[in-house]
């Protein structure tokens, strides 16, 4: 009777572990084919779509493909009571640090290009290379001295004031504009990753104003200015400089037909600073090679158009034609103090809209 019994218990206890075997293997099969699934979904995340030579990876601290329109830092617009800049959305965590002035404001870096199917799809072609451009200002005194194509020479320095009727468009570096250099007046609109494929993009709604999301250009048409400053390039590096041109080109006129009445400043992309921007892993194609071509092509874009264009790039670049490293945090966006020269050097160029239209005439 007892051997009948340690049999039974044996064969249970065999049961048992066969059953936990089998349980353990299905456990096991289903964790892998989870985290195999899970696996081919993070590289989707990255695959296609980015332009040739573009380089987007999950590592590098920027934005990613399709990430910009979901993103909640649009704001810092509508700035029209210029007494208060503290008003912007979800971009409070970047208040002025209490440090010295050349402390670097939080890295945002916004310089992945979106290549989601709302940017018109621009040439997928490698940039275009160019030597530095260096343009040569002139003396503006009189109407008949000013050649749209050329720098706006510098003049007397205004008072804030007369920024009032002012509205600067942007990016992340108009952001930190907005929030370092001083500058209160005026009007600021921007966005992090903003770029000229979106900026009149019924798809890229991202500029809050009083509770209402806008594009770009829509934010603009809500009232009448007397002058808008355009700075956009450096999220669009990733592409051909020619595309580029073109949808920036199409860009001034849009403004232009919601603007008539102001005077339209081009500026020039500022330097970066290649080595900073390698070492904080910033994509490949954040150049200053790169950053040049563009700079051709708004010179290009300023004359055909004819608008003001403002070389603000000359501020920044250095002997050797970087952006000085202590003047960067990330090799893209400014210090402090870098940002106040960039609202210094708007202070005393500026071109009376008599001058302009009689220009334009």
């Amino acid at each position: 009777m007892r051997e009948e019994e340690s049999r039974k218990r044996a064969l249970r206890a065999r049961a048992m572990i066969v059953c936990a075997v089998v349980t353990l293997a299905v456990v096991c099969g289903a964790l892998a084919a989870y985290g195999g699934l899970a696996l081919l979904d993070a590289r989707a995340d990255h695959d296609g779509g980015a332009p040739s030579g573009a380089y987007t990876g999950s590592d590098s601290g920027l934005e990613t493909a399709g990430d910009t329109a979901a993103e909640d830092t649009a704001g810092a617009v509508d700035t029209s009571d210029t007494s208060n800049t503290s008003d912007t959305s979800d971009a409070a965590d970047t208040a002025v640090p209490d440090t010295a002035e050349d402390t670097a404001p939080p890295e945002t870096a916004d310089t992945a290009p979106d290549t989601s199917e709302d940017t018109a799809a621009p040439d997928t072609a490698p940039p275009d290379t160019a030597k530095p451009v260096h343009v040569e200002p002139i003396d503006t005194t009189g109407a008949e001295n000013y050649v749209f194509g050329t720098a706006l020479g510098e003049g007397a320095t205004v008072e804030d004031s007369a920024f009032d009727d002012a509205v600067f468009l942007g990016d992340s570096r108009t952001e930190g504009l907005m929030l370092y250099s001083g500058l209160t007046h005026g009007d600021f609109l921007w966005h992090r990753g903003m770029s000229v494929f979106h900026a009149d993009s019924a798809k890229y709604r991202v500029i809050e104003v009083e509770g209402e999301k806008y594009t770009l250009m829509e934010a603009l048409a809500r009232k009448k200015y007397g002058a808008v400053y355009l700075m956009l390039g450096i999220n669009e590096l990733g592409y051909a400089s020619s595309s580029y041109e073109k949808t920036l080109a199409a860009l001034v006129d849009r403004i232009r037909q919601i603007q008539p009445e102001a005077v339209i400043y081009l500026q020039t992309l500022m330097p970066v600073n290649d080595a900073k921007a390698r070492e904080k892993k910033l994509a490949a194609y954040i150049t200053n090679e790169n950053v040049e071509a563009f700079n051709q092509a708004i010179v290009r874009v300023a004359k055909e158009k004819r608008v003001v264009l403002l070389d603000t790039a000359s501020l920044y670049r250095g002997e050797d034609g970087q952006l000085p490293a202590d003047m960067t945090a990330d090799g893209v966006h400014f210090t402090v103090r870098g940002y106040g020269k960039w609202a210094d050097y708007l202070r005393c160029h500026v071109m009376e809209k008599e001058t302009y239209f009689a220009l334009c005439a």
